[in-house]
C-alpha cells in the first residue's frame, strides 16, 4: 500500500500548525474534515460499497489513535492497539449495514464502541492473536463488512504507527482538562458546542483550553525534521 490515505487527519493537524506558527487562532468551531467523515458514513448507509474502503482511508489513523488513548499504557502493554481497532472496525460495519450509524458525530459513536470493547478485554484470559490477520473481517452470519479492496485488511496502514503512538503519548502528558478537550475535538471530531455541554464549560472556555492544548502538542513535535505534522503520520 502506498500514499497518504489518512489524510483528514494529517491535513487537519497540519493547518492547526500554520495557525499557531503564524498565531492566526481561534480554532473552527469543529474539525474541517467532520462534514466529509458524516458524508461518508451517509454514503456506507445508503449502500455505497466503496464508501467503506474510503471511510477506512479517511479515518483509520483517527480510530487507531483513539482506541490507543482510550487504552492507556498498561492495557496497551498487553494487548495489541491495532487488532483491536480491527475489531472496533468489524463492530463498526456491521453497524452500518443494519442501517445504524451516528447522525451526529461519527467519533463519539467510535469512542462508545471503543470503550465498550475495552470493557470485555477483563474477561480475556490472553493477549491478541499476533497478528490481525488471524481476525475474520466478515463473511459471517452478523453482517460483517466485504472489503472493497485487500489492501483495507487487516487494517488500512495509512499511517506510521509510531508516529501515531508519539501523537498519543504527548496527548496523555497533557493535564486532564486538555486531554478531555483536544481528543474530543481532534480525535472524535466533536463540535466545540457538544464538547461544553459534555464538560459542563462554555464554548469560551473550551475555545481556550483546545488552544493551549494545540500549543502543547505542538512544542512537544518542534525538533522533527519536517515541521508538518503530516509528515508524523505518513507511512515511510
Amino acid at each position: 500500500m502506498g500514499g497518504v490515505l489518512d489524510s483528514s487527519f494529517t491535513v487537519e493537524l497540519t493547518t492547526m500548525t500554520s495557525q499557531l506558527d503564524h498565531g492566526s487562532l481561534p480554532e473552527p468551531d469543529s474539525p474541517p474534515s467532520r462534514a466529509q467523515t458524516l458524508k461518508m458514513v451517509r454514503r456506507v448507509l445508503a449502500g455505497d460499497s466503496q464508501a467503506g474502503t474510503e471511510l477506512v482511508h479517511h479515518s483509520g489513523g483517527r480510530v487507531l489513535a483513539m482506541v490507543m488513548f482510550y487504552m492507556g499504557r498498561s492495557i496497551r502493554r498487553r494487548f495489541d492497539p491495532e487488532d483491536l481497532a480491527q475489531e472496533v472496525w468489524m463492530e463498526i460495519f456491521r453497524a452500518l449495514q443494519l442501517g445504524k450509524g451516528p447522525t451526529v458525530s461519527f467519533g463519539a459513536w467510535v469512542r462508545t464502541i471503543v470503550r465498550r470493547r475495552l470493557a470485555r478485554l477483563a474477561s480475556r484470559s490472553r493477549p491478541f492473536p499476533a497478528s490481525a490477520s488471524d481476525l475474520d473481517p466478515g463473511g459471517n452470519e452478523e453482517g460483517g463488512w466485504q472489503p472493497t479492496s485487500e489492501g483495507t485488511l487487516p487494517l488500512v496502514r495509512s499511517y506510521r504507527r509510531e508516529a501515531i503512538a508519539r501523537l498519543v503519548e504527548v496527548v496523555e502528558s497533557l493535564p486532564e482538562r486538555h486531554q478531555k478537550v483536544w481528543t474530543r475535538y481532534w480525535f472524535e471530531e466533536q463540535k466545540v458546542r457538544q464538547i461544553a455541554e459534555q464538560l459542563n464549560l462554555s464554548s469560551q472556555r473550551v475555545r481556550e483550553e483546545l488552544r493551549r492544548a494545540n500549543r502543547a502538542v505542538r512544542r512537544h513535535f518542534q525538533g522533527e525534521p519536517s515541521t508538518d505534522p503530516g509528515d508524523w503520520s505518513r507511512r515511510r
